[in-house]
């Protein structure tokens, strides 16, 4: 009985041992056989992930100009449930939405430009708002590495998307939601050279050309401009700023962040992708999961609202004052240097503008002498420092008169103005103006030949030759209705002749243009016709010009501003 009471025992222990072990290995096999099951899954999570990041970067390449979702604006439970949770930590929201949902944003401006060697950053001018009326782009603080030859700047503008409906996901490749705007309207190319560290700033008014005469796009919320700046030789740094009439613009760098997560059955996948700004999208494969690079590298450094603007003029004293009056004209055309940093030229008005002056640096504005005038008062410079405040507010200059801080006046010895005289013909009905004193003693027209005027007076006074400002009073024989004809308008002055049979005569001196009111020191030329006689008549005097209207004369404007004395 003894041994079979063992034989039961050591019966007991192998059964229970056996039991344990194929219980052991019921559990691996199941636990296995999970796992296995969710290895498919997983997979498909991940690709369906990746599908929608592809989509995402093929969008972005079909249209550069996509406008994606500030990830700020997305709201917190945008992925999952409840609000606030991290999409990859927590659970997600329900298949059907969470398979479509993802958010791309565009990289916020840091701290300064690290351009690699022949690697081009790009940035995007948010135009936004802005005037139309031109722009600036300005590069500073250039520090090159060893061998850096210089930065090419290249200005490229796109028309810009319109559509404000989200574009993705993209559930239909053939839809309207891809927007075909990847073509450029206009390119322009410029050159930093190695030794310019503080260049002037890059113009991108719509008055200014490219290379093949094309003008550049307004520079408003209808285009969007990119630039893309490429470091040759050899790397190297800078800050960029970009301006326009309204003040400082946004820069924003187009590379965007995709994020993108996905689930199958029971098993969840995300995945992120970043393009830096020094990547060039190639293909929508170009892209590198939880990329790697040395991000460090690429920064980018924008003037904030507390640099300066700073605008000059150069001005015409025309009465020899040393006072600036209403009515004295600018000079065009002329340089103005900045120093530390900057040179341009005035515009047609005299006017010439710095903008991203740096607080609290001391700036010299310096021009040339200007040909056959003098400085008033004398010295061709302004030196002056900004001091905090907002644009152009607590300047201050040194040894400047009050009045003339920001400007240049200049004294320029005038020629002595020539009699226009003044003949009537009472034969054909014709008064005639010349600065010819041949004309004025034949009482004739040298030119087309006709006798029979009568002197009268001397009109007014003009130059004989061009003077800074003026523009030529053409002169015009009509010998269709036997009348002399007076404008200052080139262009239309050049359709007359052309088309309707009036013959050019030359000028009948050179007076400044009229603009709404005349330079000091001028009159208006008021100009009057009166059609039974078919005879234009020209005059100084106000109160000839409205008797003539009260016999039965035509007021006919303002034909230019001239002088009533030598």
């Amino acid at each position: 009985r003894q041994q079979r009471a063992n034989a039961v025992l050591f019966s007991l222990i192998i059964i229970a041992s056996a039991m344990v072990i194929s219980l052991g290995m019921v559990s691996l096999v199941a636990n296995e056989a999970r796992s296995v099951g969710l290895v498919l899954p997983a997979e498909r999570a991940y690709y369906k992930a990746e599908s929608y990041i592809e989509q995402g970067l093929w969008q972005k390449k079909q249209n550069p100009n996509y406008q994606v979702t500030k990830k700020e604006d997305v709201p917190a439970n945008y992925l999952c449930d409840p609000a606030g949770c991290d999409p990859f930590t927590t659970n997600p929201k329900s298949q059907s939405q969470l398979l479509k949902e993802f958010f791309a944003t565009t990289s916020p401006p840091e701290d300064e430009v690290g351009l690699r060697q022949d690697v081009p950053v790009q940035l995007d001018i948010d135009t936004a708002g802005v005037s139309t009326t031109g722009g600036s782009v300005t590069l500073s603080d250039i520090a090159g590495e060893n061998g850096y030859k210089g930065i090419e700047v290249t200005i490229i503008a796109y028309p810009k998307s319109q559509n404000t409906t989200p574009q993705f996901p993209i559930d239909d490749p053939t839809t309207t939601q891809i927007e075909q705007a990847t073509t450029p309207v206009f390119i322009d190319k410029k050159f930093i050279a190695p030794t310019e560290k503080n260049p002037a700033p890059i113009q991108i008014n719509t008055s200014a050309v490219n290379p093949l005469g094309e003008n550049y796009p307004a520079l408003d919320s209808t285009n969007t401009y990119r630039l893309r700046l490429k470091a040759l030789g050899a790397g190297a740094t800078t800050k960029v700023a970009a301006s326009s009439t309204n003040g400082v613009l946004k820069l924003i760098s187009p590379d965007f962040t995709v994020r993108s997560v996905a689930q199958d059955a029971n098993s969840r996948r995300g995945l992120q992708v970043l393009l830096p700004a020094s990547e060039q999208t190639a293909s929508i494969f170009d892209f590198v999961l939880f990329s790697d690079l040395d991000l460090d590298k690429v920064r980018l450094k924008v003037a904030g609202t507390t640099t300066k603007t700073f605008t000059t003029r150069i001005i015409r004293d025309l009465d020899q004052d040393c006072q600036i009056d209403a009515g004295e004209v600018g000079i065009p055309n002329t340089s103005v240097s900045l120093s530390p940093g900057y040179a341009d030229k005035t515009d047609n008005n005299g006017n010439v503008t710095f903008t991203n002056l740096q607080p609290g640096t001391t700036y010299t504005a310096t021009t040339p002498s200007i040909p056959g005038g003098e400085f008033c008062p004398p010295g061709n410079q302004r030196t002056f420092t900004f001091s905090s405040g907002t644009q152009n507010e607590n300047m201050q200059y040194t040894g400047q008169p009050a009045d003339l801080k920001p400007a240049f006046l200049v004294r320029t010895p005038l020629p002595a103005r020539v009699p226009l005289y003044r003949l009537w013909n009472p034969t054909i009905n014709d008064h005639f103006y010349t600065m010819n004193v041949d004309e004025w003693t034949q009482k004739k027209d040298l030119i087309a030949n006709i006798s029979g005027y009568n002197q009268e007076f001397i009109a007014g006074y003009v130059y004989r030759n061009p003077v800074a400002g003026t523009s030529p009073l053409y002169r015009l024989w009509w010998p269709a209705i036997t009348d002399h004809y007076y404008l200052m308008d080139q262009a239309i002055r050049d359709a007359l002749v052309q088309f309707f049979g009036l013959v050019g005569e030359g000028t009948a001196g050179n007076i400044y243009p009229y603009t709404g009111s005349c330079p000091a020191g001028s009159t208006p030329l008021y100009q009057s016709y009166n059609s039974p006689l078919t005879d234009h008549f020209y005059t100084l005097s106000t109160s000839e010009w409205d008797a003539a209207a009260a016999i039965g004369w035509t007021k006919d404007g303002i034909a230019g501003c001239a002088w009533t004395t030598p």
